[in-house]
């Protein structure tokens, strides 16, 4: 496809998870891991340590709540006069556990970092939108080295209990910014309101993520070029297996997902699949920003 054939953009907007980095492949071997090791240090089975994780998962509607085992029913019964900074202390095995597949596991998809280079050094602007909580986000942005890629990243506003050591759990409030709570995805609004944010110009913004019925749906809807990000659908089917045996989805959002991932999704959208994330390279011309005003409403 020739320069002139292929859409000009200036604003790139992101998904996060399973779009720059295999999040199933990292987070679900993390969470079996700390389980294990708590069961031999409780003397439980695994399983159950796994049920009662799902049960805070839900509670919260979030498959990856920090410190969740801290808030099962077995490890407060296990320490019942313990504040959460000595329960935390007591599982430090199962916590070091988590960490160690975490930091082993996670990595960038290949030609993420060197893509973002190509993409900045053309002047056009980064942004992040993922529903992962600020203090997940900010974790991983450091740990992959891709901070400076990014003007601003949107994520959801951290709504569990303070960190069982005093951190701060709200995020940096610079690069790292809390999602307006107005709209989630697949809901447009969502998109709108952050366009507005970047002042972006929806026929030169690209919106680019793993799936079809909340990413592309939703950038189709609010106007913007879309980017189908296919190669993050193809996580194992023994990890996906186990990711959906903790999460917090209800039996009709796993059976959407499962379609999706098949192929099969009743909906008509326009969009453009890459199967390797420097293909947008190829598909796309990346543009300094003009600093018009954006044309969302």
């Amino acid at each position: 496809m020739s320069e002139n054939e292929r859409p000009k953009v200036d604003a790139l907007i992101l998904d996060m998870d399973n779009t720059l980095y295999d999040w199933v492949a990292f987070f679900v071997p993390a969470l079996y891991a700390m389980a294990e090791v708590v069961g031999k240090l409780l003397h439980v089975p695994t399983e159950l340590v796994l049920r009662e994780l799902r049960e805070v998962h839900r509670t919260y509607g979030n498959t990856e709540h920090p410190f969740a085992l801290l808030e099962t029913r077995l490890v407060q019964s296990a320490f019942p006069r313990a504040t959460r900074q000595e329960a935390h202390d007591a599982l430090q095995p199962a916590f070091r556990a988590f960490n160690k597949e975490r930091a082993t596991r996670l990595r960038l998809y290949p030609e993420v970092a060197s893509t973002l280079a190509t993409v900045r050094a053309a002047g056009c602007r980064v942004f992040g939108h993922t529903e992962a909580t600020v203090v997940n986000i900010e974790y991983r942005l450091q740990k992959l080295k891709i901070a400076d890629f990014f003007d601003k990243v949107f994520a959801s506003k951290w709504n569990g209990l303070s960190h069982p050591q005093g951190r701060d759990s709200k995020g940096s409030g610079q690069r790292v910014l809390v999602l307006p709570t107005v709209a989630r995805k697949p809901d447009p609004e969502a998109l709108r309101v952050l366009l507005n944010e970047i002042h972006a110009v929806p026929s030169r913004t690209l919106y680019v993520g793993d799936s079809l019925s909340r990413d592309v749906q939703m950038a189709n809807q609010a106007g913007v070029l879309a980017a189908w990000a296919k190669y993050g659908s193809s996580n194992q089917k023994e990890l996906w297996e186990k990711l959906v045996h903790v999460s917090h989805w209800a039996g009709e959002s796993v059976a959407a997902v499962d379609s999706e991932r098949s192929g099969h999704v009743p909906l008509k959208l326009k969009y453009r699949s890459i199967t390797r994330f420097g293909q947008l390279l190829e598909e796309y011309v990346f543009t300094a920003h003009n600093g018009e005003p954006n044309a969302t409403t």
